[in-house]
């Protein structure tokens, strides 16, 4: 069975530009950023434990 991580790196490979992942933790966030990183791509974890020019320097990044 495909996991939701090797389905979201195919999507990614197959032309995705861009895309949030929404998970329910902190910790998921990091791990998932994490391994995109390890994986050759660009990625940064969102949370509210950020302080708001860190979430508007990643979120400005994004667009």
């Amino acid at each position: 069975a495909t996991s939701r991580y090797d389905a979201l790196v195919n999507e990614l490979l197959m032309g995705g530009k861009r895309c949030l992942v929404f998970v329910r933790r902190r910790v998921d966030a990091a791990e998932v950023a994490d391994k995109l990183q390890a994986d050759g791509f660009e990625a940064v974890a969102l949370s509210g434990d950020l302080p708001q020019n860190e979430r508007d320097r990643c979120l400005e990044g994004f667009r």
